[in-house]
């Protein structure tokens, strides 16, 4: 059975905390292979009990870590501890969260504030330490060498995962959106979607705050919709689906 994410009615979302700077970064060619991850499409975004998406809602880190333990072939596999004291057994995000920690991916600190909402720089750490590239750099003016995640910011941007905005900068600290992360996860993957199936589910009313209009409507439907594909000319062609 899967954790259910946090009820519809939340509050407000709360400003980005300054995150505790972990150890100076590996270089790339430095940084282990990340654990094995699952090979299918499965859905690793799921919208609220209402109905909706949500998708310019920003992303917490206790979701963050649901999004990632979906996604992996044995989340159980660590072997680390997570000492963090706010992360008890009954909240919905406890078991991927001490996975991932178990894992490596998130350090392991007294705290991991749960419902702190998960910044770029945060989010893009995670998916390196997930899936560690060979090799990339890229320079923003925002990002000094000096960043805790300069080395992971360059990599994910040269890879084409991540981008930084019209006026060339990053922004590490800007939390990151529901939609945005269903976007740098797919490239992350390779994940290029099926546009005609996502305007049909959308036309229908897969969640009702989105449209096919929408920028995003193609990555959340991939992200949100388990689904077997097939290569096509442009992307995915969707032969099969699972609607949970």
């Amino acid at each position: 059975v899967e954790s259910q994410e946090p009820p519809a009615e939340e509050p407000a979302d709360p400003a980005p905390e300054q995150p505790e700077e972990p150890a100076p970064p590996e270089s790339p060619s430095e940084v282990p292979a990340g654990p094995a991850l699952r090979q299918d499409h499965v859905r690793y975004m799921e919208g609220f009990p209402q109905g909706t998406f949500q998708p310019e809602k920003q992303l917490t880190r206790a979701q963050a870590a649901q999004l990632v333990y979906r996604l992996l072939a044995q989340p159980e596999s660590g072997t680390g501890d997570c000492p963090s004291t706010d992360v008890p057994s009954s909240q919905w995000y406890a078991q991927p969260v001490r996975a991932l920690c178990a894992l490596g991916l998130f350090d392991n600190g007294t705290t991991f504030r749960p419902e702190a909402v998960i910044t770029r720089a945060e989010f893009v750490d995670l998916l390196v330490r997930l899936k560690p590239p060979a090799e990339g750099t890229a320079v923003f003016p925002d990002v000094p060498a000096t960043h805790w995640a300069a080395k992971q910011i360059g990599v994910a941007a040269a890879q084409g995962w991540i981008a930084g905005y019209p006026d060339g900068t990053f922004r590490p600290e800007k939390g990151l959106t529901r939609a945005e992360a269903c976007t740098v996860v797919n490239r992350m993957l390779g994940r290029t979607g099926d546009a005609a199936q996502a305007n049909k589910l959308l036309t229908l009313g897969l969640f009702s705050d989105m449209t096919a209009a929408h920028w995003a409507a193609v990555a959340v439907a991939e992200a949100s919709v388990s689904h077997t594909p097939a290569a096509g000319s442009g992307g995915e062609n969707w032969r099969r689906m699972a609607m949970e």
